[in-house]
């Protein structure tokens, strides 16, 4: 049996719910708000691996790539 698959589908792992609340969590932990849209997950996923992409404060985005290394640290330690 064959399955059809639309190989142009993107397929989405934070609801957003849990998206309001990561973005609500790293605004909390940077101390700073930025005003970005992102359309969807992968933009998010982006923004973490590159944050210079999106926004121009290098402050800011030391900060980002801080707590994306914490993040990996912690991934590692609990096995995610």
């Amino acid at each position: 049996m064959k399955y059809e698959e639309d190989l142009n589908k993107t397929n989405f792992v934070i609801d957003e719910r849990n998206f309001i609340n990561a973005m609500t969590l790293i605004k909390d932990i940077i101390g700073e708000d930025f005003n970005i849209e992102f359309k969807n997950d992968n933009d998010f996923v982006r923004f973490m691996n590159s944050p210079g992409d999106f926004i121009d404060n290098e402050d800011m985005v030391n900060k980002i790539k801080d707590l994306k290394e914490l993040l990996d640290i912690m991934e590692d330690i609990y096995h995610v």
